[in-house]
């Protein structure tokens, strides 16, 4: 028990965190309302008005490229590392090796794209 006695404290914690954070707003209407006023207050010409859904789905798939685009990097720097591998059998098995990685990150994210996309899809 002793050994998991740090895990449990942040387990308790965290939990506790996240119901405070559920049911103040609940329990408070007043600070609910207050904090909508002053979001409307602060709001400027220049802000947008889209949905919640539709800003999340931009920022994820901004990410998305970003992480496809580090991807094909680490694809053309295994490249590079088994050209210049000069024979060396464990600096080319490295070489294949972050290349293969690196594909199948590519794939993971072509998918995460997709399956963001259609989900956010469903909801407009």
């Amino acid at each position: 028990m002793k050994r998991y006695r740090k895990t449990l404290v942040a387990a308790v914690l965290s939990l506790a965190v996240a119901a405070v954070a559920v049911v103040m707003p609940i329990a408070l209407p007043s600070a609910s309302a207050q904090f909508k006023s002053g979001l409307d207050a602060a709001r400027t010409q220049e802000m947008s008005t889209k949905p919640i859904g539709t800003t999340i789905g931009e920022v994820v798939n901004i990410f998305l490229y970003f992480v496809g685009a580090v991807a094909v990097i680490v694809v053309i720097w295994g490249g590079f590392q088994y050209i210049t591998s000069s024979g060396d059998s464990q600096k080319a098995t490295t070489a294949k090796n972050t290349i293969m990685y690196a594909v199948i990150g590519i794939v993971v994210v072509v998918m995460s794209y997709a399956i963001v996309n259609w989900v956010f899809g469903l909801f407009k």
